[in-house]
């Protein structure tokens, strides 16, 4: 039986009435075009990981005067029927990945949840000529020429028996605000319907492993040996291509992948709003956690199982610092 992992936040705030509250199997067409800068950027000062999406406790917030509960993204703005003058909020950060390779007109899915991870082999397209997605491989260029990385050559090229991932993410957050003062009353927001789906395309055989890293960010990552073969062909230069259902669309071709390069890439879509996300990295230098292709989904070591020890741990080492007076 598969346990489900999740994530949980919480904030202790104390506030004063009358003062400013302490901020703490078809594919559909793309639903919309982004409506801000559709890059990921890396985190700074030391550009360690990519930043695409605000995180849920960055988001998460209840607001006095106007008696909104609310994460952006994450959960439905929810009104209480009264104000909370003193207050603990709860998150629960949840989504969960429909993982599907995709040939032949077989599709074959299996279910994680966040804090999980899963092994993944996906054939590639194999072509170097008359590739319907990266087109043709020039030898004399050295690279792809007329590549054709868009929501609807994806996914007719899928959905007509070609070789791919298909990712539908579901988020499942939850935040609940409970009165400190009665220790009885509380409000819980439901999870805001921010899902994603996204069609994914590689050159060749590949081995990548999936994970949801947010509940509104959706991952791939290639370790060594990722690619499983190149074909005989000089400087010859692997690629992926992804489109998303939120409007994005992007294609990575990684040059010289022999030589242990290192990169990562995203886009999003909706950053001002329900923002949702895509992150491709890959290490050609660094060992690839070993697990079997198309293994169960296991839990990242990182997550908790237990709710009840949970709470006391996070509790314990989480309210220290955020009471306000």
């Amino acid at each position: 039986m598969m346990m489900r992992s999740f994530a949980l936040t919480t904030f202790l705030t104390t506030a004063t009435l009358g003062t400013d509250t302490p901020s703490p199997i078809t594919a559909s067409p793309p639903t919309a075009t982004p409506t801000t800068d559709d890059r990921c950027h890396f985190s700074r000062p030391d550009f360690s990981h990519l930043e695409c999406c605000p995180t849920f406790a960055d988001q998460m917030r209840y607001n006095a005067t106007t008696r909104e509960l609310s994460a952006t993204g994450y959960v439905e703005p929810t009104l209480t029927s009264g104000v909370f003058s003193k207050y603990k909020l709860e998150g629960n950060e949840g989504a969960e990945l429909a993982v599907a390779t995709m040939e032949g007109g077989l599709i074959l899915e299996t279910t994680i949840d966040f804090g999980e991870k899963m092994t993944k082999l996906v054939n590639g397209v194999n072509e170097l000529t008359d590739n319907p997605i990266f087109g043709e491989w020039n030898t004399t260029r050295q690279d792809w020429i007329g590549r054709n990385c868009t929501w609807e050559a994806v996914t007719n090229y899928l959905n007509g028996g070609g070789r791919g991932l298909r990712l539908r993410r579901k988020n499942l957050s939850t935040l609940t605000i409970k009165d400190l003062l009665d220790g009885t009353t509380e409000v819980t927001a439901e999870p805001a319907d921010n899902e994603d789906e996204i069609y994914v395309v590689f050159t060749d055989n590949a081995v990548v492993e999936v994970s949801l890293p947010q509940a509104t960010v959706t991952k791939l990552f290639m370790g060594p040996g990722g690619f499983l073969f190149f074909p005989d062909v000089e400087n010859y230069a692997p690629g992926i291509c992804w489109v998303t259902k939120s409007g994005t669309q992007n294609m990575d071709v990684m040059y010289n992948p022999q030589h242990g390069w290192r990169g990562d890439e995203g886009t999003r879509a909706n950053l001002a709003a329900d923002c949702t996300g895509f992150q491709w990295s890959y290490d050609f230098d660094t060992a690839n956690p070993t697990q079997s292709p198309s293994a169960e989904p296991t839990s990242s070591a990182a997550s908790p199982k237990g709710s009840t020890t949970l709470v006391a741990i996070l509790l314990l080492g989480l309210t220290v610092g955020t009471i306000y007076f």
